[in-house]
């Protein structure tokens, strides 16, 4: 009780400490756990890793699960590390490091798979094309939309497509030891939670591309079948997560580590 109390104190102090802050403690955290001989962890997310209705907790790991990683294990973190954080951003940040982990949690892809406008396509392309060409990737992507359906005025695709998926991510995070991958819960569609806007009819959409993955990765936190009602009481806006959603991520996640002898 004690431990956990002190846990939440600093959790509390950090998540007013701005990210360069919380990054100089990250790393004091991973020095005393690395000469604690503890495991070594990299943490990867896109958005949906802080707490997000709270201007001083934006990119703050602090202020989610991630704190419980930082306080156990010698932890490398990027929450978030670009405007459209892509799972293809991941890829190149772990394969042009040198590290080894003893495992990995990948909280990533929404960005990836969620419909988007066909303007918002085209910029993310732009942002992630020396990528797209590092990986002689350019053939495979196209703007793909199969159900005619407008968001704002335009048609929307998700970024990602099958293809791109199936002969190339998938390969490539099979490669990354002990390798835990976060999924995608549903949205829905008569609640905007703190969101100001409706989003695309064909949101959903993006689980049948969560699913690729799901489906070929050894270890999963699958959000996927989450019910209407914890839709609602985990996030703030479909989306996010809130305190009681990042509890319910901890959990599946220590449970899933402890269940599986070579996290040990």
């Amino acid at each position: 009780m004690i431990q956990f109390d002190m846990e939440k104190l600093l959790g509390k102090l950090f998540s007013v400490i701005n990210p360069i802050g919380s990054y100089f403690f990250i790393t004091l955290f991973s020095f005393v756990n690395r000469i604690r001989n503890r495991k070594k962890v990299l943490i990867y997310t896109d958005s949906r890793g802080f707490e997000v209705t709270k201007f001083w907790n934006r990119k703050n790991p602090f202020s989610s699960y991630v704190k419980y990683f930082i306080f156990r294990y010698a932890c490398d973190v990027y929450i978030c590390p670009h405007k459209f954080t892509s799972l293809l951003d991941f890829l190149n940040m772990y394969k042009a490091s040198s590290k080894k982990y003893d495992f990995v949690i990948l909280h990533c892809g929404i960005v990836d798979f969620a419909p988007r406008p066909q303007s918002s396509f085209n910029l993310m392309y732009e942002d992630k094309q020396h990528l797209i060409n590092n990986y002689d990737l350019g053939e495979k992507f196209k703007f793909e939309t199969a159900d005619n359906i407008k968001y704002e005025g335009e048609y929307t695709s998700s970024f990602l497509n099958k293809n791109v998926i199936n002969s190339f991510i998938v390969p490539e995070l099979r490669c990354i030891h002990n390798l835990i991958y976060v999924s995608i819960n549903p949205v829905l569609d008569s609640w905007r939670g703190l969101y100001w806007r409706d989003r695309p009819e064909n949101i959903n959409d993006q689980l049948i591309l969560d699913k690729e993955l799901k489906n070929k990765l050894p270890n999963v936190i699958d959000l996927g079948g989450m019910s209407k009602e914890k839709v609602k009481e985990y996030t703030t806006d479909n989306v996010h997560y809130n305190q009681s959603g990042f509890e319910y991520i901890r959990l599946q996640l220590v449970k899933l580590i402890k269940a599986n002898k070579s996290f040990k």
